[in-house]
């Protein structure tokens, strides 16, 4: 009987290795391909759950992959369908598998075939759609004529014609596509169901606990009896984020609900806590050692009304803040605060302490821009002769997808603001400033920063009475980096410090231009090229005696931004800073 067993487990061992993955236990060696031109090895490589040997795989303790026959099939199938979703749909794949020394060398020979171009596109299904509505989607939908059959790209045609749809009053709108091919031409055809027009019946706020239902609606940006539409509903629901009491925020209609009109919108919050403690330090070359801390209450005496305390302590000063803000002021895209400090700035080789309140009122003009207004009081070195008043007035256009280290989209700021006894000082003074940042991005996960800034400052009292404390300077880890802090633009000689110092000029100018890389999860490195000046005058803000500095850094992403250290080189002459030409920086976050 035991002879019967050993020999049936021979025979299984024997038809498995004739049947099975006759490569199954071999390890891997080379992947390559041959007849792709439209698509780089490089992408097609990380479809693969097959890897090929490493570079470094000569090395004792370096771990070479298996080759597994049932996985490399799924690659297979997997680059068939990618190469269909880009157009391909003509692709034939086939392979070779040759075992040499004990390992496994692929090779994969693909024949791409045409592109296939799109010929007709066809929507079915708009005779009862408003005429303004079927114009812009048959226009959208034609864009795709003579272009390839890619799969991303109808997808985002049929996205659009649904955020049409929905955004005019459809609620249920949907949308499905089919297309035919023939010798390498697309035929496709967009069939809507546009649904009944719909206006909204009620809002239904689920999920709140101690935040008012009143409360929540305020921040809401549409109304009982309003056309539904569904760029309102995320309107509303980015405003609800911002009053900062809430962790989640999700408007809609529920699936299950009968395709009729009225509609109920239901709102449904997650409340996040409310009371919150922070401390924190750190270290950057400008500011050298600082420390932190902030208390805050986001839903002080109710009413989603916030109260912030904060403290910090630096080399370039101290400051203790305290301000309440109320979201929803008469609107829901009003926000009033209300708030005072205590601060001791340094700049340069000065000094000034200042005591003041603000009262600030922001405007949410859209999905990315803002207009604030700020009016502001106190006393500078706690004199009463020196009583000031600063009026401030802001616009804010910012589309960067991320602020601590974007990689696309674009920062633009103008800001006017006057200082001094409502025009009853000798120190009176009008200053204009802008900024634009621009990101792009290149390929190989790089990233190209452009920006620039320029101030100019009017002065309406007595000329040479604006104080230093309030001029521009240029230099510095987030200016032009061949000049240390504030060493970019005018200055005088003093006894006491037996050394040239900044005293700050009446306009600035500065730009740059930065190349970003990441090389992999956690490190990354720049190149830069910085440009400056700091005039005298407000007038002087031509190209001329500009100062240039070169060079670059490192970065170790973290959670709260990159880590970075930069170095700089100063190109342009200095006759006041001839020694110095290198500067090193080291700090949180991108310099722009």
């Amino acid at each position: 009987m035991k002879i019967v067993w050993i020999s049936m487990l021979g025979f299984v061992l024997w038809a498995s290795c004739l049947n099975g993955p006759v490569f199954a236990q071999e390890t891997m060696g080379s992947i390559a391909f041959q007849g792709n031109r439209g698509l780089p090895t490089k992408i097609l490589k990380t479809m693969m759950g097959t890897r090929a040997k490493p570079w470094y795989g000569f090395l004792p303790w370096a771990k070479t992959p298996r080759f597994d026959l049932g996985v490399f099939t799924d690659d297979l199938k997997r680059i068939r369908t990618f190469y269909q979703d880009q157009g391909y749909h003509e692709v034939t794949l086939d392979s070779s598998l040759t075992r040499i020394s004990n390992r496994v060398r692929v090779l994969i020979q693909i024949e791409e075939g045409p592109l296939t171009l799109v010929q007709h596109a066809e929507v079915v299904g708009l005779h009862d759609v408003l005429q303004s509505v079927q114009k812009t989607i048959l226009q959208k939908g034609n864009e795709l004529i003579g272009q390839p059959l890619v799969r991303q790209e109808v997808i985002k045609q049929t996205d659009f014609m649904v955020r049409q749809l929905k955004d005019h009053g459809y609620a249920f709108a949907k949308t499905s596509v089919d297309f035919q091919i023939e010798h390498a031409k697309a035929h496709i055809v967009f069939t809507v169901l546009p649904g009944p027009v719909c206006r909204i019946d009620s809002i239904q706020v689920v999920g709140n606990e101690k935040i008012a239902t009143p409360t929540v609606l305020r921040g809401v940006t549409f109304h009982n009896g309003d056309l539904f539409s569904d760029t309102k509903l995320r309107d509303s629901q980015r405003q609800l984020y911002r009053a900062g009491v809430f962790r989640s925020v999700a408007l809609g209609i529920p699936d299950s609900v009968e395709a009729v009109t009225p509609v109920t919108v239901v709102l449904r919050v997650a409340e996040r806590p409310f009371r919150s403690l922070k401390f924190g330090g750190g270290y950057d070359t400008d500011e050298a050692f600082r420390i932190f801390a902030e208390w805050a209450h986001r839903n002080f005496w109710g009413d989603a009304r916030q109260v912030k305390l904060s403290g910090k302590w630096s080399g370039r000063g101290r400051e203790a803040v305290v301000g309440l803000r109320q979201p929803y002021f008469f609107g829901s895209r009003n926000w009033l605060t209300i708030g005072g400090s205590l601060l001791r700035n340094r700049r340069a080789n000065f000094e000034q302490d200042e005591i003041s309140g603000n009262a600030t009122l922001e405007r949410n003009l859209g999905q990315n821009s803002h207009l604030v207004f700020q009016l502001s009081g106190g006393l500078i070195d706690f004199k009463a002769d020196s009583a000031f008043t600063d009026y401030r007035t802001t616009f804010l256009i910012d589309t960067r997808d991320d602020v601590f280290d974007p990689t696309l989209g674009v920062l633009a700021q103008l800001a006017v603001r006057q200082r001094g006894r409502l025009f009853q000082s000798d120190a009176e003074f009008i200053q204009l400033t802008a900024e634009g940042r621009w990101f792009l991005p290149l390929p190989f996960d790089s990233v190209l920063g452009l920006r620039s800034q320029a101030g100019v400052i009017f002065e309406i009292g007595s000329p040479g009475q604006v104080p230093s404390i309030e001029r521009f300077f240029a230099g510095g880890m987030n200016s032009v980096r061949g000049w240390a802090l504030d060493d970019l633009g005018p200055r005088v000689y003093s006894e006491n410090a037996r050394d040239y110092i900044p005293v700050g000029g009446l306009s600035k100018w500065v730009g740059g231009a930065e190349l970003r890389t990441r090389w992999g999860a956690y490190w990354g490195t720049a190149f830069f090229l910085d440009v400056g000046k700091v005039g005298n005058n407000a007038g002087d803000l031509l190209p001329t005696d500009l100062g240039w500095a070169a060079g670059g850094g490192v970065r170790f992403f973290t959670p709260v931004g990159p880590l970075r250290i930069d170095v700089g080189y100063r190109l342009s002459e200095d006759d006041l800073r001839v020694l110095n030409r290198w500067h090193y920086f080291i700090s949180l976050g991108q310099a722009f």
